[in-house]
């Protein structure tokens, strides 16, 4: 710890020569010298220089003595302290840095100050962020509706399994080349078996077939064996060519429509486009071939065909 006396020796300070332990004079600011002669005990308790001021620490400026050198002594510290300010704005780009931050010159805390900017600078505007969606959560416990699948288009379909038939007329029971008894009942023309069939007598012209259905449907296709498609199996004979022939029929429908069909000699399945809603088929015949032998003046139908789907 210093322990040494200082004393002012600036020419006309009110302080000159006056002991002290500060080694700036209170007076004049200017440094003081040291004492040799003076001891600390000298002064009065807690080391303060008569009058009771307390030392205050200034910055150092030496060398300077006369009757001038307090006022010179006091231009000095003013041009170093606008030099520092100066060299500090330079340092740090303008007022508000050192100072803003709460510091003074030497080290010592400065009050608080704020300076303005030089130039106002200006303002990038910020960037709208846009806020993503709130999402609504539903605490409804109802199903969602959605929409049906993607269904085909229906597909017409075979019709006469749940058909019933019955005829104006139908030739009586036979027999064929083994003995066997043959019917020729209207159901006939529904089981799918072309060697089975419903016949009447003679040309059949004029008679008919009627076909029930139990709902209502759209038939897309009709058609029908124009003849007794049958091979005895006994002998092998044909039937067909023996018999008579269907040419020409008449297909009528309840929705009042009615379709002819030209009919090929030929003992296979011919088919007739038609586009009719109905619940019942009646088959008319128009016209038909002489027998090929005499003895088998009969006129029969072997099989039909229904093709349709449910009505709408």
């Amino acid at each position: 710890m210093d322990t040494s006396i200082y004393c002012c020796r600036t020419d006309g300070c009110v302080r000159e020569g006056q002991p002290g332990v500060a080694r700036w004079c209170q007076a004049c600011g200017l440094p003081t010298v040291p004492d040799p002669g003076a001891a600390a005990s000298a002064l009065p308790m807690g080391g303060q220089p008569a009058g009771g001021a307390a030392a205050v620490a200034a910055p150092p400026v030496a060398g300077l003595h006369g009757p001038t050198s307090g006022a010179v002594a006091l231009a000095v510290v003013v041009a170093l302290t606008a030099i520092v300010l100066i060299a500090t704005k330079g340092l740090y780009g303008g007022w508000g840095s050192r100072a803003s931050a709460g510091y003074g010159s030497y080290g010592r805390a400065a009050p608080y100050s704020y300076s303005e900017p030089d130039s106002e600078q200006p303002v990038a505007p910020l960037e709208t962020i846009a806020e993503p969606p709130t999402t609504q959560w539903s605490t409804s416990t109802e199903p969602v509706p959605t929409e049906p699948p993607a269904t085909s288009p229906p597909v017409p379909e075979e019709l006469t399994g749940s058909v019933s038939a019955s005829a104006s007329a139908t030739a009586e029971d036979n027999v064929d080349a083994a003995g066997t008894v043959t019917t020729y009942a209207a159901s006939n023309v529904l089981d799918g078996d072309p060697s089975t069939g419903w016949r009447t007598r003679g040309d059949g012209e004029g008679v008919t077939l009627m076909l029930a259905l139990p709902w209502r449907r759209h038939l897309t296709e009709v058609g029908l064996i124009p003849g007794y498609a049958k091979v005895d199996p006994t002998n092998g004979r044909d039937r067909f060519p023996e018999e008579r022939r269907i040419r020409t029929v008449r297909w009528r429908f309840d929705d009042g429509t009615t379709v002819e069909q030209e009919l090929a000699d030929e003992p296979t399945m011919q088919r007739q486009a038609v586009d009719v809603t109905t619940t019942s088929v009646v088959i008319e015949i128009v016209a038909t071939t002489e027998p090929g032998d005499d003895r088998y003046d009969y006129t029969a139908i072997s099989d039909v065909s229904l093709l349709g789907m449910e009505a709408e």
